[in-house]
This record gives C-alpha cells, sequence and structure tokens, in this order.
C-alpha cells in the first residue's frame, strides 16, 4: 500500500454527525476506498459483525451511548481500528491503549495517513491483551 493509497480496502465508519461523516466518507473514497457507514451503534455492531473490514474509524461517543462494545467486537474479529474524537477525555484508553487516537477536526491526509499507519502495524490489539491491562488498572 502506497502512502495515502487505501485502494480495495473496506472502511468501516462509525459516526453520529452526518457532515463529518460525509467529510470522511469523501477522503477515504478520494483515496479509494470502500467505505460503509454507521450512524449508532446498533448498525454499526450489525455491519462489523458481518462483514469483514479492513479497518475501522470510530467516534468513541455515539449520542448517550459509547462505542465500547464496538471496539470490543472489533477486536475480536481481528480488524484494526482508531478512534476519532472531539472528547478531551480518554475513558477508552485504560481499555485499549494500543489504539491510536485522532482528535476531530483532522484533515483528511492526517485521518489518511492515520488509517495507512494502522494497517501497516503488525499486531491488532487482542482481546486478551486489553482484559489483562484492564487487570492492572484495577
Amino acid at each position: 500500500m502506497r502512502n495515502g493509497d487505501l485502494t480495495g480496502l473496506s472502511i468501516l465508519i462509525l459516526e453520529d454527525e452526518p457532515l463529518i461523516a460525509l467529510d470522511i466518507v469523501w477522503s477515504l473514497k478520494q483515496s479509494g476506498a470502500d467505505v460503509t457507514t454507521a450512524r449508532d451503534l446498533s448498525s454499526a455492531l450489525n455491519l462489523a459483525g458481518d462483514a469483514d473490514f479492513s479497518a475501522a474509524v470510530i467516534d468513541y461517543k455515539i449520542s448517550d451511548a459509547d462505542s465500547s462494545p464496538l471496539c470490543s467486537l472489533l477486536i475480536e474479529r481481528r480488524i484494526p481500528f482508531l478512534i476519532y474524537t472531539g472528547n478531551a477525555v480518554v475513558q477508552w484508553q485504560w481499555q485499549w491503549p494500543d489504539v491510536p487516537v485522532i482528535s476531530k477536526p483532522a484533515s483528511p491526509c492526517a485521518l489518511i495517513a492515520a488509517i495507512a499507519g494502522l494497517l501497516s502495524q503488525k499486531e491488532i490489539p487482542h482481546a486478551e491483551s486489553a482484559q489483562a491491562d484492564q487487570r492492572r488498572v484495577l
């Protein structure tokens, strides 16, 4: 994969703000990715459970919920993901310390570079390592 070229990759986006979702989708499609979007946690869980994605971009706080169940499912399915959030609170980092966090707003180039970097990593966080990290924090 050339830097910024996501051709042939399938990316799941969970974002509840329509304009932000459109911006992400446009950026990723310009880089050649096939993009599937979800606006709520339930839809994202259904999509992630049924389809094989190359990666995912997750807004951690969706309306009144958080996307922890989706993050856990992606780890279980070994689908790399990053958190794309405008929240300053980093409550998920103790649970998934190896998951990259991109602050909103990010330029399209920064987001694409983060996804490309994510896909070039050799290790995807495992549920076991997340549980071990959780035990250390408690």
